[in-house]
């Protein structure tokens, strides 16, 4: 039993000293293998070994290497260290021991009674040794320093290797791809080596190609491209260092394909191609617009190979394109952002969309291969507004008092771009508006004029009431919606009929004062006549030229009197109208206002304006004795307009009497009709209409 013990510890130490040797031996057949690679990249830079050469080196590598494995590594783990002598290197590590372990293993090991030592010795010797087992590791027969220096040489050999190949990458290649391939023939590496990019590529026309080299080995100082475009010559350019090894060259605005390659000292590059195709690009465009209904413009085809588009809002556009190229799609691409795609067919696209606002956008194009327009135009949308509409009320234009008949004519005038579709008349009275539409069919005018007869009465207008009225239109834009104008505001009022006699008798009692300050201006000038008619007949046979102004002065005045008195028949034609439309007149008033105005207009006679006449001719002439016989005409055609004033002037004083007489009655006899009508109200009536009566009462 104690025999196994010792033969267990020894059989363990045997185990690790295998292990830890088969280690190292590893290391060092890899540091062979290493270093035998290292060695022929070197001498293979150096000196180029021949095919011959590289195969006998190449064996002799492969035969050093599997004899460091079977010796190293296979032996150590085949041919394991004797029992005896892993004792011995216990015995080594642990003095402790004093030989009894290598002692009890040779006692163990040995025919005992041959050597005639006694078994209680020898079971001793085996018991003390068997005694000390507990304390031995057989981890520490192994010296890790050992294996450190196999790896540390693995290390350095590696350490070899890498260095060659950052300092020399085109050896380290050559060194491997002549070692590994011994029995090929294998040119001479050149010196220098390079890498061109892209190489063989495709660009768009007009585009820009850099052209990039990094060369190995021998860096070159110079590195030269060469570059043939179809059937013409060969022309070199020179490469611009941009780093150590690193050399570029750019082409722009490439327009035709060419071949090229690159030369670095002994290296020649393969030849590449450099293909160049077509971006697509729009080459016509076609506009087809279609207005919004309401404006009546007709569809518009423009194909005049611009993209601009200037139109009214609302309108639909059809954009048509030809490319120079068969295309995959396209896109309207809008200021905002937003893109509309086209739809494509070959070299023909189209899109459609509604103008809603100004901006711009672009056409950006892609074909079969991918490639994009380049810098595509920018076209602008410009959308002409419609305007808002005007509207006006010509007539009657001014703030104005109806009259008995309760009724305003009106005329309406409206302009608007594209047209009508509404016109409302709206009223305030006392705060509270209403409104009604006029009856109106000019829809699509651009300017229209009606008439509108307002009829009031249903209004419920009590004397001195006013109702502020004004009109508003609506123009036909069904893109943005009706846009509305509004008239001025103007005023009717209905007068008391009080109100309305008292005017009356002011514009009569204006009308005859007018007629007595053209009588006195009359008479005044009968008097000037005669005065310088007198000095004309003392004068005798000469000229008094002096006298011309005068009678200028006097012609003037003369003018001036009849057109006052064509003013005044003007004003009592309105005012019989008045009379007449009030109820204020009787048979006599009218017929003395129609004899007035049948006065006035007689005064200006065809001889009266012959005097005149013939007054400025002998004037211009100053013909002494034509100028006598003119002013005499004259002289009695002003004391017939004289009487006729005066005629005049007592048909309105008259007339003054007969109207106030009509104005008390007419007034008495309406107060007392509306007296009656609120008192036949007040009998059927609620308490709110009785106080609405009252009031009436009140005013009345």
């Amino acid at each position: 039993m104690i025999e196994m013990k010792i033969t267990e510890i020894l059989k363990a130490g045997q185990e690790k000293i295998a292990i830890a040797d088969a280690i190292y031996g590893t290391f060092l057949f890899l540091t062979t293998l290493a270093s035998g690679f290292a060695l022929f990249v070197i001498l293979n830079s150096v000196v180029f070994f021949s095919k011959a050469a590289t195969s006998i080196y190449f064996f002799l590598w492969i035969a050093l290497s599997v004899a460091s494995l079977v010796f190293f590594v296979i032996m150590p783990l085949v041919r394991r260290t004797s029992l005896r002598k892993v004792a011995i290197r216990f015995e080594k590590v642990f003095p402790h021991l004093e030989n009894r372990l290598i002692s009890a293993w040779d006692l163990i090991s040995m025919d005992t009674g041959s050597l005639g030592y006694s078994q209680g010795l020898i079971n001793r010797v085996v018991e003390e040794a068997e005694a000390q087992l507990p304390s031995l590791d057989p981890k520490k027969l192994v010296s890790l320093q050992k294996t450190g220096q196999g790896f540390i040489r693995f290390l350095l050999s590696l350490l070899v290797i890498f260095l060659i190949f950052f300092i020399s990458p085109l050896s380290f290649h050559n060194g491997v791809l002549r070692l590994f391939h011994p029995f090929e023939s294998i040119t001479r590496p050149l010196a220098t080596t390079a890498v061109v990019s892209p190489g063989d590529t495709t660009i768009t026309k007009f585009s820009n190609l850099t052209i990039q080299v990094k060369t190995f080995g021998k860096l070159p100082r110079r590195v030269s491209l060469f570059r043939k475009i179809e059937s013409g010559k060969l022309i070199e350019f020179a490469f611009r260092r941009t780093d150590r090894g690193r050399f570029r060259y750019r082409f722009e605005h490439i327009k035709t394909p060419f071949i090229y390659f690159v030369e670095a000292n002994d290296y020649i590059s393969p030849v590449y191609t450099v293909s160049v195709v077509d971006r697509p690009r729009v080459i016509d465009i076609k506009l087809t617009l279609q207005p919004p209904g309401y404006t009546g413009f007709p569809r518009e085809t423009i194909d005049e190979n611009d993209g601009n588009i200037d139109c009214i809002k609302g309108t639909y556009v059809r954009l048509e394109i030809l490319t120079s190229k068969n295309i995959m799609g396209g896109w309207l691409v809008f200021d905002r952002g937003d893109s509309l795609p086209m739809k494509a067919s070959g070299r023909i696209a189209d899109a459609s969309f509604r103008v809603m606002r100004s901006g711009s956008y672009f056409i950006r194009l892609v074909d079969e291969d991918g490639n994009h327009n380049e810098e595509p135009i920018v076209y602008y949308i410009h959308t002409s507004t419609d305007e808002f509409p005007l509207v006006s009320i010509e007539k009657p234009g001014v703030d104005v008092d109806i009259s008995e008949d309760m009724l305003l004519p009106m005329t309406i005038r409206g302009t608007d771009d594209f047209g009508f579709s509404a016109f409302y008349l709206f009223w305030s009275i006392k705060g509270d508006t209403s409104r009604q539409m006029l009856p109106f069919n000019l829809f699509g005018e651009k300017e229209v004029v009606f008439d509108y007869a307002w009829k009031l009465a249903t209004l419920g207008l009590l004397p001195n009431d006013v109702a502020t009225y004004w009109v508003v239109a609506y123009d036909n834009d069904n893109v943005s919606g009706p846009k509305m104008a509004e008239s001025k505001h103007f005023s009717v009022r209905f007068p008391s009929l009080e109100e309305i006699a008292e005017n009356l008798v002011k514009e009569q009692e204006g009308i005859e004062k007018t007629v007595q300050d053209v009588s006195s201006s009359e008479e005044d000038m009968i008097k000037k006549m005669q005065n310088l008619t007198k000095e004309l007949q003392e004068a005798q046979e000469k000229t008094p030229w002096e006298k011309k102004e005068e009678l200028q002065a006097v012609l003037k005045k003369q003018k001036e009197a009849i057109e006052k008195l064509e003013d005044i028949s003007r004003k009592i034609s309105e005012t019989s109208e008045k009379i007449e439309k009030n109820r204020l007149a009787t048979l006599s008033i009218l017929e003395k206002m129609a004899e007035i105005r049948q006065i006035l207009e007689d005064i200006a006679t065809p001889e009266m304006r012959e005097a005149m006449q013939k007054l400025q001719e002998a004037l211009d002439n100053m013909s002494p004795e034509m100028l006598r016989e003119a002013m005499k005409k004259f002289q009695m055609a002003q004391e017939e307009m004289l009487q006729k004033l005066d005629r005049t002037l007592s048909l309105l004083k008259r007339i003054q009497i007969e109207q106030r007489l009509k104005n008390l009655t007419e007034l008495a006899s309406r107060l007392a009709e509306q007296q009656k009508g609120i008192n036949e109200k007040l009998a059927s009536s609620s308490l709110s209409e009785r106080q609405k009566l009252k009031r009436e009462e009140e005013k009345l």
